[in-house]
């Protein structure tokens, strides 16, 4: 294992108590000062390494990566500058580092061990400061620049309980929604002979999610829990799902949780359907620019489309829009490699949580306006995804040697 890459995947498994430690003290967000660190690490990797392999998954991402730099600062000739710009390269960059590093790298069983120490301690601290910010809502909130936080309500129904994650680069959803869900399975998979963690865990997930009023994130959470927890409904798992339900409504009754008020403003809402709106705008602004898109600007077309204010919460449509076609074909071909990645996985290594961790990203994408790689549950979905692979490959080529 490269040095110093265990601390740099520590770091980002802890990134939230990584953020709160840079903003308080540094006055900087921890992207400010994990891309150098991670870019030392990679220079490092690229001189001791004599030989290194680049899968495909990744060679689509780094054509996605040219892609929107072209459309940026070519196309668009926008100026190069220290801004949003930017930080859209870099957060693709930074994941294209740690994927190469990944998968040419053999992890320790101990390295895994305390991987999944860090994730639970994650999960209780998660489960834990979003009770207390039900009663508290600015308790361990980051409100400084880069959080996003200065603009979640605190009061009525668009509030917003964001944990820990606020303490992040502007994705507190993807955090919760995407991560903290890859966190949730392979915890799930990786403790399922340990029955308090099994029982414990969907509780505290549960209860992040719900409180805090994302529905991709009560989306993702229900398609982990029924994918990995109970897909095969036996007496124990029934035993669980009962369990579950019944102590998430005991802590909602606890709460003072308004279940009714919840359904109507957050199910209901009408902010739900600016996600079939965003389809209609994308379809009458895209034409405008469609090869190389607008470098990241929203432009007129796209308010016209939308008739008022631009709320285009896709993934996959806004990298057409904003990157042109050429990006949106090189992210899915690297969607499409990533999936066969991980599949190949779950079929012969018996280890799913990292598809089902993918299925979370691809439902989260339509509902949600970024989704970067660069993001811990994602970056650790592909490090135990390496593990278990190379666990396997192992038990074969040492079950041929036997036979031999």
């Amino acid at each position: 294992m490269p040095r110093f890459f265990p601390t740099i995947l520590y770091f980002l498994i802890l990134y939230p108590l990584f953020g709160f430690i840079t903003i308080t003290y540094v006055g900087q967000p921890a992207f400010y000062l994990y891309t150098p660190l991670l870019l030392s690490v990679f220079i490092v990797f690229l001189i001791t390494i004599k030989k290194f392999t680049i899968p495909k998954y990744i060679r689509y991402q780094i054509l996605y990566l040219l892609l929107v730099f072209i459309s940026i600062y070519v196309v668009n000739g926008k100026g190069f500058k220290i801004n949003n710009d930017l930080a859209q390269l870099v957060w693709i960059a930074n994941a294209v580092m740690l994927f190469i590093i990944i998968e040419n790298t053999r992890f320790s069983e101990s390295f895994i061990e305390t991987s999944k120490v860090l994730m639970l301690l994650v999960v209780m601290a998660a489960a834990l400061v979003s009770v207390v910010q039900y009663y508290n809502p600015v308790f361990f909130l980051n409100f400084e620049k880069y959080s996003g936080a200065g603009n979640i309500a605190l009061e009525g129904f668009e509030r917003r309980i964001v944990s820990i994650f606020s303490w992040g680069d502007l994705m507190n959803t993807q955090y919760m929604a995407i991560g903290f869900a890859i966190f949730y399975g392979i915890l799930i998979k990786e403790n399922e002979r340990r029955r308090i963690i099994s029982v414990a865990m969907p509780i505290m997930v549960g209860l992040v999610m719900l409180l805090s009023g994302y529905r991709v994130g009560m989306l993702t959470f229900l398609i982990t829990t029924i994918s990995l927890y109970y897909k095969k409904l036996s007496v124990k798992p029934a035993l669980i799902i009962a369990t579950t339900l019944i102590f998430i409504n005991v802590s909602l009754s606890f709460l003072n949780f308004d279940k009714n008020y919840f359904i109507e403003s957050r199910l209901k809402s009408e902010t739900a359907f600016t996600r079939i709106d965003a389809f209609k705008a994308f379809a009458y602004a895209f034409p405008k620019k469609p090869y190389f898109g607008t470098g990241g600007e929203r432009e007129k077309a796209l308010f016209e489309g939308f008739g008022g204010v631009a709320r285009m919460h896709n993934v996959h449509l806004n990298i057409a829009y904003y990157f042109g076609i050429f990006a949106f074909l090189a992210h899915s071909i690297f969607l499409l490699y990533l999936f066969m990645r991980t599949y190949t996985t779950g079929k012969f290594a018996g280890y799913w949580p990292p598809f089902v961790g993918l299925i979370c990203y691809l439902a989260a994408s339509f509902t949600t306006p970024r989704a970067e790689f660069f993001e811990p549950g994602l970056v650790m979905m592909m490090v135990f995804n390496k593990y278990h692979m190379d666990r396997y490959q192992t038990g074969i080529t040492n079950a041929i040697k036997t036979l031999t």
